[in-house]
């Protein structure tokens, strides 16, 4: 059985700021909490383990953000920036706040689809499929989650007033909590690295370099050995390249660098 108790305390609380800062009804905030829960079992599993055994960083937060040049390495550098964890309240409803209100150029649609659901059931179906795009739209834990999110909200909502962030009075940055930082954040390194320190492009060059030498006892005439050279030495390292480029530290040039520095100069919400 899952461990409820963080869930539990924060699960009511985002229901009401989203309610507040977007004009949600209880159970159309809930469809967002309901998917986080299912995300990260009920706020527990911070790190998304299954890309873990694949070798790549995957997703993190409640909301398994994911994408070392998009929205994972977005999330990373907001909270490098404010002194939040990836397990913290602060950290993962900020950025939700800030996805939701366009701030990390993304959709802001999705807000006024989820106000257009009927029924509870209908607005989890959208949050998952229209906005956080799992590979498998698993709709039972979310619905379930949802569920008993709306539940304990609904059980005292006077009880949850919206949270004041130090933006609401003076426009400054919102001061750092102390949280656990369990398991802790991996930030984005602070520039993107040269081209020719990257453990990326190192492997590709030593692989076609290998690869190259392996061609030597061929029987292949001049023009032929020089086109090989060229897929080899040009094509190997561009594919390797495109293939790693998400799931890497960012390289100078490159667009997830460009996104990483982009996510860095965003404004501030709460």
């Amino acid at each position: 059985m899952p461990d409820f108790t963080k869930f539990d305390k924060h699960a009511p609380q985002m229901i009401r700021d989203l309610m507040h800062d977007f004009g949600l009804k209880d159970w159309q905030a809930a469809a967002f909490v309901g998917n986080a829960a299912a995300e990260s079992a009920y706020f527990t599993d911070i790190v998304e383990d299954g890309a873990l055994a694949k070798g790549w960083k995957g997703g993190t937060g409640w909301f398994q953000w994911t994408g070392m040049g998009t929205r994972r390495g977005a999330f990373e550098a907001w909270l490098k920036r404010k002194g939040w964890t990836a397990d913290s309240y602060e950290g993962n409803y900020s950025f939700l706040y800030r996805e939701l209100a366009g701030l990390e150029g993304t959709e802001k649609k999705i807000v006024d689809q989820v106000k257009a659901t009927d029924t509870m059931e209908e607005a989890v179906r959208l949050v998952c499929s229209k906005f956080l795009r799992p590979a498998v739209n698993n709709y039972g834990p979310r619905y379930a989650g949802a569920t008993r999110a709306l539940n304990l909200f609904r059980a005292n909502p006077s009880a949850y007033s919206p949270t004041k962030w130090a933006t609401d009075a003076k426009g400054g940055d919102p001061a750092p909590v102390a949280t656990p930082a369990t398991p802790p954040v991996v930030p984005l390194p602070d520039a993107p690295k040269p081209w020719y320190t990257s453990k990326t492009n190192i492997t590709a060059y030593v692989s076609a370099a290998a690869g190259l030498l392996a061609t030597w006892g061929l029987p292949l005439d001049e023009e032929a050995r020089a086109a090989l050279t060229t897929v080899i030495f040009v094509v190997t390292p561009v594919l390797v390249q495109i293939f790693r480029a998400r799931v890497t530290e960012p390289i100078a040039g490159t667009k997830a660098a460009a996104e990483m520095e982009a996510a860095r100069a965003a404004p501030d919400g709460p």
